[in-house]
C-alpha cells in the first residue's frame, strides 16, 4: 500500500469510527425519546381519564342536591323549584340543561325555560327517552350513553337522572340533569397540553364522544369488541383506522362506572419515520465527510508529498536552498534516504532509554490523576443521589440535567432532558401561577398524590460562564 492509500484509510478511519459511535448514539437517544413519550401518553390519558370522573362526580352531586331539594319542598312552587336550578347551573359552566321531571316523566321546572328554537321547556314529556326508560328498569341514580340532538340540546350530551323521594319513601319526581360533553371534557382537559398528541374520549360503541384532533368524524373508530376487551382489561395500547387519514396508536384506558374509555394517541408511522430520517441524515452525513475528506486528503497530500520531496534533496545532495530541479527521481534515491535517516536514527538512540524514563513516569502520573477524579466523580455522585432532600439541576432552558432519587419519586418524568417545570407541573399545585415557580427563590407547592407541603428553593450556580439553577425540594413538617 501505497503512502498516499495509507493517507486516506487513516482519514476514513478517523472520521468513520466517531460516526459510527455517534449514530449508535443517536439511535439509542430516539428510542428512549419515544418510549419517555409513550410513558407521557398513559401518564396523560390516567390524569385526563381522574379529571373526567371527578367532573361527572360533581354533576352528581348537584343532581343529588336538586332531588333533594324536589323531595323536600315538593312540586307546588314550580317558580321557587326554577330559582334553586339557576343557581346550580350558574355554578358548573359544563351543564348544558337541569330540570325537575314529575313522576309521569313531564318537565315541571326547567333551566333555561326556553330552548333555542323559542319553544317552552316546561310540560315536555321525557318518557321516550333513554335515561327515563333506565330509571324505570332500576330506580336508582342514573348516567345515560351519548345522546345527540336531542330536545333542549343540539351537541354531544349525558343525561343524569335520580330519583327524588320524601321522608316516608313515597316518590316525588325526578332531578335530570343534561352535561355538554364537549364542554366538560375541554374543561377536563384545559391544564393538558398533548402537543404532538390528541385526546380521544369513546362511549361503549367505539364513537367518539370527545376529541382534539382536528381530522376526526363523530364515527365508529374502533370496533365494540376493541372497548369492551379495554373495559375489561383495565387498559391496552390499540389502533385507530382512520382511512385517508394517518392512524393513530395510543394507551386507552376505561373510565370508572361511565363505559367510556380515554385515551392519548399520536401518528402510527411516526416511529418508523424517526428512524428513517435518522437513519438517512446519517448516512447523508457520512457521505458529505467523506466527500470532503477526499477533496482535504487529496489537498494535504500533494502538500506533503511536495515537502518530502524537498525534504529528500536537500538530505540528498546536503545543499541549501533547494532548487526547482532537486527531486527523487527512482527508487535507488529513496534507499540513500533511508540510510541518511537511520544514521540520524542511531545518534541520537543513546538518549532514548532516559526520555522513555520520563515518559512513562509522566504517563503514570497522568493515569494516576485521572483515575482519582473519576473515583470521586462517581463518590459525588452517589453523595447527591442519595440526599434525603430532593435535588434538580436546570440548565438556562429549564431542562433537567440532574435529578436525584427523592426527585425522580416525587416526580417520575424527571429525567435528563425533561422540562422541569412540566414535571412539576403534573405533580404539584400552587397558589402561586406556574410559570412564576422557577424564577422565586422559595415557592410553597402542595404534592398531589398525598397532599404534604413542599418548598421549592432555587440556587444559581455558575460553570464555565454558563449560569444553572439548583432546585431542592424540601419537605415541610
Amino acid at each position: 500500500m501505497s503512502f498516499r492509500q495509507y493517507l486516506y484509510a487513516i482519514f476514513f478511519a478517523c472520521v468513520s469510527i466517531p460516526l459510527l459511535a455517534l449514530g449508535i448514539q443517536q439511535f439509542f437517544f430516539a428510542k428512549e425519546t419515544l418510549e419517555n413519550r409513550e410513558l407521557v401518553s398513559k401518564l396523560s390519558a390516567e390524569l385526563v381519564g381522574r379529571e373526567i370522573q371527578s367532573r361527572l362526580e360533581i354533576a352528581r352531586t348537584v343532581v343529588e342536591s336538586a332531588a333533594n331539594k324536589l323531595a323536600a319542598d315538593g312540586v307546588k312552587d314550580p317558580e321557587l323549584l326554577n330559582s334553586y336550578l339557576k343557581d346550580l347551573v350558574v355554578k358548573v359552566p359544563y351543564i348544558l340543561n337541569i330540570h325537575y321531571d314529575n313522576t309521569k316523566g313531564r318537565s315541571i321546572a326547567f333551566y333555561p325555560k326556553i330552548n333555542k328554537e323559542g319553544l317552552s321547556n316546561i310540560g315536555v314529556d321525557h318518557t321516550t327517552r333513554d335515561h327515563w326508560k333506565k330509571i324505570q328498569s332500576f330506580n336508582t341514580p342514573v348516567v345515560s350513553d351519548v345522546v345527540k340532538a336531542v330536545g333542549a340540546a343540539d351537541v354531544p350530551i349525558v343525561n343524569v337522572i335520580i330519583p327524588a323521594r320524601n321522608k316516608k319513601g313515597k316518590l316525588v319526581g325526578y332531578a335530570v340533569c343534561a352535561l355538554n360533553l364537549n364542554r366538560l371534557v375541554d374543561n377536563a382537559t384545559s391544564r393538558i397540553a398533548p402537543g404532538e398528541f390528541s385526546i380521544w374520549v369513546f362511549d361503549s360503541k367505539g364513537v367518539p364522544v370527545f376529541t382534539t384532533d382536528l381530522v376526526a368524524t363523530l364515527t365508529p373508530y374502533l370496533k365494540p369488541q376493541e372497548i369492551s376487551r379495554v373495559l375489561k382489561t383495565g387498559g391496552e395500547w390499540v389502533t385507530i383506522e382512520r382511512g385517508n387519514a394517518a392512524d393513530l396508536s395510543g394507551y386507552l384506558l376505561p373510565l370508572p362506572d361511565q363505559n367510556w374509555a380515554v385515551g392519548i394517541f399520536r401518528k402510527v408511522p411516526d416511529k418508523e419515520t424517526e428512524h428513517g430520517v435518522l437513519v438517512w441524515t446519517n448516512i447523508l452525513f457520512f457521505l458529505l465527510v467523506c466527500l470532503l475528506t477526499l477533496i482535504v486528503g487529496s489537498t494535504v497530500n500533494q502538500v506533503l508529498v511536495s515537502k518530502f520531496k524537498k525534504l529528500m534533496n536537500s538530505v540528498f545532495d546536503s545543499k541549501y536552498p533547494w532548487g526547482k530541479m532537486d527531486y527523487i527521481e527512482s527508487p535507488e534515491e529513496f534507499g540513500h534516504l533511508q540510510k541518511l535517516i537511520n544514521k540520524l536514527s542511531n545518534q541520537v538512540r543513546p538518549n532514548k532509554p532516559e526520555a522513555n524514563d520520563i515518559n512513562f513516569a509522566v504517563e503514570r502520573e497522568f493515569h494516576r490523576r485521572i483515575s482519582d477524579f473519576s473515583e470521586r466523580g462517581v463518590i459525588l455522585n452517589k453523595v447527591f443521589d442519595d440526599f434525603l432532600t430532593g435535588l434538580v439541576l436546570v440548565d438556562k432552558n429549564g431542562e433537567i440535567r440532574f435529578a436525584n432519587k427523592i426527585s425522580r419519586r416525587l416526580m417520575p418524568m424527571a429525567q435528563p432532558g425533561s422540562d422541569f417545570l412540566c414535571c412539576l407541573d403534573q405533580c404539584f399545585s400552587s397558589d402561586v401561577p406556574p410559570n412564576e415557580w422557577l424564577e422565586r427563590l422559595r415557592t410553597q407547592l402542595t404534592f398531589i398524590a398525598t397532599g404534604e407541603k413542599y418548598e421549592l428553593r432555587m440556587y444559581s450556580i455558575k460553570d464555565s460562564g454558563v449560569v444553572d439553577k439548583v432546585y431542592v425540594l424540601v419537605r415541610e413538617e
